[in-house]
């Protein structure tokens, strides 16, 4: 019910996602240990499908809110870093109806933000032969980024 709970949370604006993502933090670095990893675990009790259920739904609440495509892409390859990439298998030949649907909103949620992000290269097309044209493009790309400085 706990997890269900926060899934619940993470959804409420404005800031129920940074709160709840702020507790599974705190709790990670409580028990030192990673901060999904707890999530993770209980993707793989199996005797418990609401359980289960619960913590992808949390996983898809905790990717799918941000609003900035950089940090769910972050999010997604931190859990995925700290074992759902092995779990997905598993959970994709389970029969239980309602984990199917919320891992159907996971994958969703993955293609359309691979879609946005190789949107943004997509259109970059230019003859790198030219150094002038090579560094204008890089100084464009770091141009109000925390990489500026060291590029500059």
């Amino acid at each position: 019910e706990a997890v269900k709970l926060m899934a619940a949370v993470c959804l409420v604006p404005p800031d129920g996602h940074d709160k709840t993502l702020e507790a599974i933090t705190i709790a990670g670095e409580v028990k030192q240990r990673e901060r999904f990893q707890p999530i993770i675990q209980g993707l793989l009790i199996r005797n418990n499908e609401p359980l289960r259920v619960a913590c992808l739904t949390l996983i898809n609440a905790l990717i799918s809110s941000p609003e900035d495509i950089d940090f769910r892409i972050h999010l997604r390859n931190e859990f995925m870093r700290d074992g759902l990439i092995d779990v997905l298998e598993a959970l994709e030949n389970d029969n239980g109806e309602e984990l199917q649907l919320q891992l159907k909103v996971f994958n969703e949620h993955k293609d359309e933000d691979f879609d946005e992000f190789a949107q943004r290269f997509d259109n970059i097309r230019l003859e790198l032969d030219d150094v002038n044209e090579c560094f204008e493009l890089t100084k464009n790309l770091v141009l109000d980024t925390p990489a500026e400085p060291y590029f500059l």
